[in-house]
This record gives structure tokens, C-alpha cells and sequence, in this order.
């Protein structure tokens, strides 16, 4: 593992890869296959940044975490007034119901 991760909750991308597909262990399914999820849409330049909005989050939930963004183009990257897309797993349901909530105010 990176000792160099200063996240208290956000897990890094090679740890959600081997959550992935280990099945999830430790983590709420509500679906029964995946942890519970909740999709945002930010727009560059206008809203917050999904890193600020998860780093905040980050010291507010409970469970882990994961987050990821994309964009319609699948181009890595958006010009100031263009949106992009980010859905953010949660360890806990609580957590994804109360995520929803709070990024309102966000």
C-alpha cells in the first residue's frame, strides 16, 4: 500500500480494483452485487471541483469510499463551463443516503 495516501476514508484506485474483484468484502450490497452509489454532475469552472467535494466528504463519513469521474467525450479532461460526471461508492448505505443529501448543499 501507498504510504504516501493521506486520505482518512477515500480509498486509492488499486485498492477499489482488488475490492472489485474480491466481491466487496466488508462492504454493504443493498443491490446484492454492488455498493451502494451516487451520481453527481459538476460542471468545470462553475461548481465545485468532485475533488473538493470528495476530500470534504472525506472527513465527514463514516465507511470508505471510492470516486470516479467521467466525462460524455471519454476525453480525461473539460473545458471551463463543460460538465462531467462523478459516482461515488460508499462503504455504507447510510453513507451514500447521507452523501446525497449533504452534496446538495455543496
Amino acid at each position: 500500500m501507498n504510504t504516501e495516501w493521506n486520505w482518512k476514508r477515500a480509498i486509492p484506485m488499486w485498492d477499489w480494483h482488488e475490492l472489485i474483484f474480491a466481491g466487496y468484502p466488508g462492504w454493504e450490497k443493498p443491490d446484492g452485487e454492488k455498493p451502494a452509489s451516487v451520481s453527481e454532475t459538476f460542471i468545470s469552472g462553475v461548481t465545485k471541483k468532485s475533488i473538493e467535494v470528495a476530500s470534504a466528504w472525506d472527513d465527514i463519513g463514516e465507511g470508505q469510499f471510492y470516486w470516479r469521474d467521467f466525462t460524455e467525450s471519454g476525453i480525461p479532461f473539460v473545458h471551463d463551463g463543460e460538465s462531467y460526471q462523478s459516482i461515488f461508492w460508499f462503504q455504507y448505505e447510510r453513507d451514500a443516503v447521507k452523501f446525497a443529501e449533504w452534496v446538495k448543499t455543496q
